[in-house]
């Protein structure tokens, strides 16, 4: 029996499971399965990442009873295979809307008639206008009752586009203010093992049609039973975002066995302690990275214009801390006639993206 004849069996008797069985014992097996599929087509660093994968892909159907549903967001180079991530989890998910370049206008309307699982790849791909509009959706679409205001019409009436749907996103960039604390972030490798690497996934199958089918009976049939556990489930260490997040994944798992939800709440708080600690790393390198657009050659560059650039990612930065991140760094600021600013040279700029695992693309700077 080969591997498609086996997994055709595998979601018959999971069809049969969701139609029959009035338990949390469908939704096990389903869970179960969806890790298998991850873990044949899909290396990640991290086990239980499979886990998380599985549970929020389940958790899309049925996203409007909770009141926040957090974002994926894939960072990795290229060839890393969050693409094949994506493309894995559309198989799973509500109404998936796989998209790279779908206009702002297009996805509003999309989100508020549809409510699509939103799967965006290639986001530092975006021109400025659809970046900006995208951070409007990431900074209220992630819960319930999360809106953006347009002007529509040939009078450019005012009007309400509702955007709560789950999403997830993929980018070689890490993300900004707003998506970093709205977002489980999942850092993506190259896989070394070419079976992995070299299997294709044929999304035209009519099976991962059926098996879409599975996965949707088989988590609205617990649907109440989630509800419940999401109005009662309490945490003693994870607290305020983090919770906002992970609470709705932790009540899907809590249904689906204590183990599970063991895992999947041990992965939470390891995701919260290293965002914690990682946070100024996250800032230092989205600031290298703004030196290595800025400094097209070695000379002195103001304060104000660097603080411009970086305030596009972190809206929050003044230019106190950002001389403080300068100077942790290694740039020390010179003064010249009434401003501050730093003489940067391309070469060193080089040195510290280096040190930070930076990727230094052909079109940056050049040291010629």
């Amino acid at each position: 029996m080969n591997t498609s004849e086996q997994f055709q069996i595998t979601a018959n008797a999971s069809i049969k499971c969701s139609l029959a069985v009035t338990s949390s014992y469908a939704l096990q097996i389903i869970y179960k399965e969806i890790v298998d599929f991850y873990k044949e087509y899909i290396e990640f660093q991290d086990q239980r990442t499979y886990s998380l994968f599985a549970i929020w892909s389940l958790g899309t159907h049925i996203f409007d009873i909770f009141r926040s549903y957090p974002y994926l967001y894939l960072i990795g180079v290229k060839a890393g295979g969050k693409s094949k991530v994506l493309t894995m989890t559309s198989l799973f998910v509500k109404d998936a809307l796989f998209t790279a370049g779908i206009s702002p206008a297009a996805l509003y309307r999309k989100i508020e008639k549809e409510r699509p699982t939103v799967l965006m790849d290639e986001v530092e791909s975006l021109s400025k206008e659809s970046s900006d509009d995208l951070r409007l959706i990431a900074q209220a679409g992630y819960k319930k009752g999360g809106k953006v205001t347009r002007c529509v019409g040939k009078n450019f009436e005012p009007k309400d586009f509702e955007i709560y749907s789950p999403k997830a996103f993929a980018s070689i960039n890490v993300p900004n203010d707003i998506f970093e604390s709205r977002c489980i972030p999942i850092i993506m490798r190259r896989t070394m093992n070419r079976k992995i690497a070299n299997k294709e996934i044929k999304i035209e199958d009519n099976f991962w049609k059926n098996y879409n089918v599975a996965c949707k009976g088989c988590i609205e049939r617990v649907k109440d039973i989630i509800k419940k556990v999401y109005e009662k489930i309490e945490d003693e260490k994870l607290f305020g975002r983090d919770w906002e997040l992970w609470k709705p994944l932790l009540s899907i798992a809590k249904v689906i066995s204590d183990d599970v939800y063991n895992e999947l709440r041990e992965y939470a708080l390891d995701i919260s302690k290293q965002r914690k600690e990682d946070e100024s790393d996250t800032v230092k390198i989205s600031i290298v990275r703004c030196l290595l657009e800025i400094a097209d050659k070695d000379e002195w560059y103001s304060n104000k214009q660097i603080l411009e650039l970086v305030k596009k990612d972190f809206e929050w930065m003044t230019a106190q801390r950002l001389g403080y991140h300068l100077k942790a760094l290694g740039f020390k600021s010179k003064a010249r006639g009434s401003g501050k600013g730093y003489d940067l040279k391309i070469s060193d700029i080089k040195k510290v993206a280096e040190s930070l695992g930076i990727e230094i693309e052909k079109e940056a700077v050049s040291d010629e």
